[in-house]
Parts: structure tokens; C-alpha cells; sequence
């Protein structure tokens, strides 16, 4: 159940709740071993170094085949267009800061 959980997480980019049974929290019992999963994890729509350098680029936020999930790259992805890291000021397709006044806050609050 975990597992699949992980895997709607990652292939929806979306944050998931595992609920679990009080009794499996708070007691300690014997349990079966460990099953390692026989399916790789479903990261879903991934950009590769290789995917980039065919595109020469991508739009984080870009719907491309209009189901609602864009494609993007994972920490670690050898390649200058690999962009993992977002802030709340970025608000457009490119993860680029919008450099309009009129679109810009002109006051910070933590």
C-alpha cells in the first residue's frame, strides 16, 4: 500500500496520505519479512540528460499533452536546462521570475 502511495506521489506530483491502523502503530508484533517490491518505482513524466539535449530545453510547468502534469528533472540530472528548484516568485511556464511591476510584490513577508 506504501508503495503505491509513493508511486501516485510521484507520477501525479502531488503529495499523498498513507492512514494506517492504530493497532499497526502503536504495538510492536512480529510481522513478515520485508517483500522488496518487483516493479520498478513509477517516478512518471522524468527528463533525462538525454531527453534535454534532443529538446535543447523544457518548460517546467508546460502542459504538453493536456493531462495536467508537466514533465520535469530529478536533483542530479547532468545538464545546465535541469531544473529541479522552484520558488514561490516563480509564476511562469520557464520557472522564470515575471519582471513586470505591476506583477511583482513590493513587499516580502516570511
Amino acid at each position: 500500500m506504501a508503495g503505491d502511495a509513493f508511486d501516485l506521489a510521484e507520477r501525479f506530483q502531488t503529495i499523498v496520505f498513507v492512514m494506517s491502523d492504530l493497532d499497526l502503530g502503536m504495538n510492536n508484533w512480529m510481522a513478515d519479512p520485508f517483500k522488496y517490491p518487483e516493479r520498478p518505482i513509477d517516478r512518471g513524466k522524468v527528463l533525462d540528460k538525454a531527453d534535454l539535449e534532443r529538446l535543447g530545453g523544457f518548460q517546467r510547468y508546460k502542459d504538453v499533452d493536456g493531462d495536467g502534469i508537466g514533465y520535469r528533472t530529478l536533483p542530479g540530472t547532468d545538464h545546465p536546462n535541469a531544473a529541479y528548484f522552484t520558488r514561490a516568485a516563480a509564476t511562469t511556464k520557464k520557472l522564470s521570475t515575471p519582471k513586470s511591476p505591476t506583477t511583482m510584490p513590493t513587499t516580502w513577508s516570511a
